[in-house]
């Protein structure tokens, strides 16, 4: 019988910059900053705790004339063009209406309703006071709003669909932020008066959801989940939304982190109809949570099998803290190191020896020590590198359970046992290396939670001897 070897890597508590995961920063406000705004010493550039970014901007500020885009307004291309150019990927949101709205170029643009859809003037007063006490919200099952939303989502499509630097695009014209909401702390007869009813909001809503899925059928989408109106309504009233985004692989979000708004009992940090969807939904779609709060709260969204988080707020700038060994600071590293999926390969067992052209096989022992599944059925990489680096045999398989499965859920443990055959190599003594490769897109190299990886993300386990079979060809 042949030898064996056993190796056991060590595991580390390294941040994971992998695809489909991970905290981000973020740009809202009316001053979005430009990579080269930063101070490269900046501790959250050197410690690489993210390579993705979230951007917001107003309709109004994109269309500011119907048919005429500014895609280089300073709130869109023209900040996070500078963010990808270093090799970030950006998750885009256009919004339908932000917090102060049409009156002040903070939502949908006025030529909307110049061209006849309806809107309403809220009081101002639960919000800020400003010089002009109302803000204009669109009456989103308005047939000419709602015409005037497709043209802009197909628009969308054709600039930013299947291209490799977005991440997501979020879905962001039904209510304020995106999220839902159509009435938030004001009079609710306005919206009754408008035709306001469960039936016509999710009627219009689908509308919505499906224009974005056919623009975009090669990129994740998202949707902020919330009640329709705050004082008047829960999000079971339209709960028949939450299948039919998952139905289509649409990731949740939820813009409320940090305290329970429904109930004084269960989790104080996640709504209760939050935890039951996220909980029922996430085998079948991403989850992803908003809002910086205390550690205990970033563990309960962690405990909803998030894949994506970042600070919440409209703050100017990108709103991180200052100094690294702050207590912020020391939440945002807590949660890119927990964030998402986290492969780690507890034991490997292959051939001290193998001959050329026949086939050997290795045993694994992998856990997801991360919060949520990865949604991608990646590859498992199998490579022998020379002593000077180069790369000499590389072949790619796909594990016996799809890594998509429930069997590598958070959690799991799955042992497996994969079969190679090398070819076109001399004899001789290499390190045998390991990875991960993403399914989707085959480039892209999935990082892995234990020593030893290299610039290829390939982990040397240890070294195998090669001698020539029959069969080397």
């Amino acid at each position: 019988m042949a030898q064996t070897v056993t190796v056991k890597p060590l595991e580390n508590d390294n941040i994971l910059l992998n695809p489909g995961m991970g905290i981000l920063f973020v740009l809202r406000g009316a001053q979005h900053v430009r990579y080269d705004q930063i101070d490269p010493d900046a501790w959250f550039l050197k410690e690489k705790i993210s390579d993705k970014i979230e951007v917001s901007i107003p309709w109004c500020l994109l269309e500011p004339k119907e048919g005429e885009f500014n895609w280089e307004h300073p709130q869109w291309e023209g900040s996070f063009k500078s963010w990808v150019d270093k090799g970030f990927k950006v998750g885009l949101k256009v919004r339908g209406m932000s917090t102060r709205g049409t009156l002040y170029d903070d939502g949908t643009p006025q030529w909307v309703f110049d061209a006849g859809a309806k809107y309403i003037d809220e009081n101002m007063d639960a919000y800020v006071n400003l010089p002009v006490p109302k803000r204009r919200v669109p009456v989103y099952w308005d047939p000419v709003y709602l015409e005037k939303t497709k043209n802009l989502i197909k628009a969308l499509g054709e600039r930013y669909n299947g291209k490799p630097f977005v991440e997501f695009v979020q879905i962001a014209h039904m209510g304020q932020w995106g999220e839902m909401h159509v009435s938030m702390h004001t009079p609710v007869q306005p919206w009754l008066d408008a035709g306001y009813c469960p039936e016509k909001y999710l009627e219009a809503h689908k509308k919505i959801i499906d224009w974005y899925s056919t623009a975009f059928p090669d990129t994740q989408l998202s949707q902020a989940l919330g009640p329709p109106i705050f004082s008047a309504s829960e999000l079971s009233d339209v709960e028949k939304i939450i299948p039919y985004l998952a139905n289509k692989k649409i990731m949740f979000k939820y813009g409320g982190l940090g305290f329970n708004w429904e109930s004084k009992e269960g989790d104080p940090f996640v709504d209760e109809s939050i935890q039951k969807y996220y909980n029922s939904y996430y085998p079948f779609t991403k989850m992803y949570m908003e809002n910086l709060g205390s550690l205990q709260a970033m563990k309960s969204g962690l405990k909803c099998h998030i894949s994506y988080w970042h600070r919440g707020g409209e703050v100017t700038g990108l709103g991180m803290p200052y100094k690294s060994d702050s207590v912020s600071a020391g939440i945002y590293k807590y949660m890119a190191k927990n964030i998402g999926y986290r492969f780690v390969l507890q034991e490997i067992c292959y051939p001290e020896t193998i001959k050329t052209g026949e086939a050997f096989n290795i045993n694994y022992t992998w856990k997801n020590t991360g919060c949520a599944p990865c949604y991608d059925n990646c590859g498992i990489v199998c490579a022998l590198i020379a002593e000077n680096g180069q790369i000499l045999w590389e072949e790619i398989l796909r594990p016996s359970q799809p890594i998509s499965s429930p069997v590598w859920n958070s959690g799991c443990r799955v042992v497996d046992s994969l079969s190679w055959i090398v070819r076109n190599i001399s004899s001789g003594t290499y390190y045998l290396a390991v990875g991960m490769r993403s399914g989707k897109n085959p480039g892209q190299k999935i990082e892995l939670a234990i020593n030893g990886g290299d610039e290829h993300k390939l982990y040397r386990v240890g070294k195998i001897t090669v001698i020539e079979g029959i069969n080397n060809e």
